[in-house]
């Protein structure tokens, strides 16, 4: 053994004559080994204690001639003891006859020198036994990572199968965080999803942090997330509070120590899982690792949840437009048309705000007949039709999206107002049309951003053809109701003439025929005008 490795040797001496423990330490500290010096058994044991040791020993030289526990009954309890076990141990004594070797190396000494013995090779017996140790040690600690790994595999796996049992997503993104933390025994978590359309990270679930600083979203290259956004890999930090790339907002979190490894599924990036710990807890490759392999089956995890939230959203805007449908085809008053149509597309779209414009062609304008903001019904009005995005909606015939007003509001026309009054950020109106002619509007507005995308779009234009076609029946068969409220009124009014001109009839046939005086005369007509006035007096 050369001297550097024999610096991080420790040999214990057990020796209870002091001037041959001082030799053998003198000997010892001169080739580099460190020693230490027990005289009795009891000391031995006492400075080995695997509860408080006091001395952590790589060798022991044992005496065997001792007062007390002889070196026999120091060898056997260390062997039988399986955390100090391991320790070898050089019997060193007068005794050298067979026998007493074969006793010693049967109380499980690993090698016997006998007294008087040559320096060199006490020595190179000595660098024999740590040179195995050393091997032993290495071996020792393979089998302890195995066994971590072993461990940490198969709760990734227990895990995993909760994840991915999970189709909720909202609580599965929740598990992640909670599972992540506990699988790297960190304090604290979070998770970051990927929005492509603002190419930013937006903070959706997190476990051990009270509130989420500043805003939740993080910028390509921006702190930890950011730099797993930009590198597309893994990125360990051990001291957070001074590393360059922080982000100002987390300086005052306890947390020192932070892993974040990219959330992929098959090319997709999805998102930033990460792990935060206090000191003195800190992250290797190996977690790193981990963490990427339980972010491979999150990431299966969430795109299944995903595809079953969109498998079910599809099947409930399937059965918003066909109850739309049925419901349209057997509904003739408007009024009751819209407040159906109202209910359908908010239970779908969650819009803050809803109206439904009618264009009245003729006259160039927009009849708002059915207006409902934060769940308060607004009074109808019309208004001329002239700038304003519903009217770009008429005028240009097509759809319009508005994710974020704020960052969009430069290229649009101004918004009107109304209600209370509030700019929506989200804002998507549709024409409802047949063939080419604009029937009028329906919108739905969000006061929060990016509630609507393209699917929405196309979902709210597919209600809007079939209210089209539903709202022009019912205004027929208000135009009929007119007419034909028309027509009764119009046969009351001449049953009422043919009445007068009967009655008319009959006074003068009287007239001209009768022979009574005149006072019975006028009785008569009196009498007749009443009748064919149909009067009480």
């Amino acid at each position: 053994m050369n001297a550097q490795e024999a610096e991080r040797a420790t040999v214990l001496v057990v020796e209870d004559d002091i001037e041959m423990a001082w030799m053998i330490s003198d000997l010892l500290e001169r080739r580099g080994y460190s020693a230490v010096i027990a005289q009795s058994g009891e000391e031995a044991l006492n400075l080995l204690e695997p509860a408080k040791p006091l001395v952590r020993s790589d060798l022991i030289l044992l005496d065997v001639l001792m007062d007390g526990l002889d070196g026999y009954q120091v060898c056997q309890r260390l062997k039988q003891d399986e955390r100090l076990g391991y320790i070898p141990i050089i019997m060193v004594t007068v005794l050298d006859s067979l026998p007493d070797r074969v006793k010693g190396l049967g109380y499980g000494a690993d090698d016997y020198i006998a007294k008087p013995f040559k320096g060199e090779e006490l020595l190179a017996r000595i660098g024999a036994l740590l040179r195995v140790k050393k091997l032993y040690d290495k071996l020792k600690g393979v089998e302890e990572e195995i066994r971590q790994r072993t461990a940490q595999l198969e709760a990734l796996r227990q895990v995993g199968l909760e994840v991915t049992a999970q189709l909720d997503l909202d609580v599965l993104l929740r598990s992640i965080v909670s599972q992540a933390v506990e699988l790297l025994e960190g304090t604290a978590g979070g998770l970051d999803l990927y929005q492509p359309e603002r190419d930013a990270l937006e903070w959706i679930a997190s476990m051990g942090i009270a509130s989420v600083p500043g805003r939740a979203t993080t910028r390509r290259g921006e702190g930890i997330s950011g730099r797993v956004l930009e590198t597309g890999e893994p990125l360990i930090v051990d001291d957070y509070q001074h590393w360059e790339g922080r982000a100002a907002a987390w300086e005052d979190y306890p947390f020192a120590a932070v892993v974040g490894v990219p959330v992929r599924w098959a090319g997709e990036f999805l998102g930033v899982l990460e792990v935060l710990a206090g000191p003195p807890r800190t992250f290797s490759p190996a977690d790193a690792e981990l963490l990427s392999l339980f972010a491979t089956q999150a990431a299966i995890a969430i795109r299944n949840a995903r595809l079953y939230e969109e498998t079910r959203s599809r099947a409930e805007q399937l059965a918003v437009v066909n109850h739309v449908a049925r419901a349209a085809g057997a509904i003739l008053h408007l009024d009751d048309l819209m407040e159906m149509v109202h209910q359908e597309i908010t239970s779908v779209f969650r819009a803050d705000a809803f109206f439904i414009a009618l264009y009245d062609e003729e006259a160039n304008e927009l009849d708002y007949r059915f207006l409902v903001d934060e769940g308060i019904r607004e009074p109808r009005e019309r208004r001329p039709l002239r700038s304003g995005l519903t009217a770009l909606v008429v005028s240009e015939k097509k759809p319009i999206l508005i994710r974020d007003f704020e960052k969009e509001k430069d290229h649009l026309p101004e918004i009107s107002l109304w209600g209370t009054m509030k700019i929506p950020p989200s804002w998507l109106g549709v024409p409802m049309r047949i063939g080419e002619r604009i029937v009028g509007v329906i919108c739905v507005q969000a006061y929060r951003p990016h509630a609507y995308g393209e699917e929405e779009e196309v979902l709210l234009s597919t209600i809007a053809d079939q209210v089209a076609v539903a709202i022009e029946n019912a205004r027929l068969y208000e135009a009929e109701q007119r007419e034909l409220a028309e027509r009764v009124r119009a046969e009351e009014e001449i049953k009422r003439r043919n009445r007068e001109l009967a009655a008319l009839n009959a006074i003068a046939t009287t007239m001209m025929q009768s022979a009574l005086d005149v006072d019975e005369m006028l009785q008569r007509i009196a009498d007749g005008v009443v009748e064919g006035l149909g009067c009480n007096t």
